[in-house]
């Protein structure tokens, strides 16, 4: 059946030899190209994030049409530490606005719901992977 969407992995120099992997794919690893730093360091300066502790990669992830998507999950790669510590995660919504939903690990209802829109930021922070998808 395949992923609902085309996916590819950005990250920082010092991350070059971290590829990403989930649902039973790898993606390789590419270095930020130079509009991808200017919008990292963009949204960080937004998030109030100093430049010491910018995120040192990227998943990135177009849908076609409507059905794309992802499904329910946790950022629980252990590249993250997201279920042992706090992690950010930051969401940046380009094009038709789409749902972010979530619920508590274990339920099958989602308990919140936000509409993001083109330029739309949502930061998950903390322990929110331990108890959320």
């Amino acid at each position: 059946a395949g992923v609902p969407r085309r996916t590819a992995w950005y990250v920082a120099e010092e991350c070059l030899d971290c590829p990403y992997r989930y649902s039973g794919l790898e993606y390789p690893a590419t270095k930020f190209p130079p509009f991808m730093e200017e919008i990292r360091e963009e949204i960080c300066k937004m998030c109030g994030i100093p430049p010491g502790q910018y995120p040192n990669s990227c998943n990135v992830n177009i849908y076609e049409d409507q059905r794309g998507v992802v499904g329910w999950h946790s950022d629980d790669e252990v590249m993250f530490q997201g279920l042992n510590g706090d992690t950010r995660i930051i969401s940046l919504s380009l094009g038709v606005p789409r749902d972010f939903r979530w619920r508590l690990q274990g339920a099958t209802d989602a308990i919140g719901c936000a509409s993001l829109g083109d330029g739309d930021l949502m930061t998950m922070e903390g322990m929110t992977q331990r108890h959320f998808q």
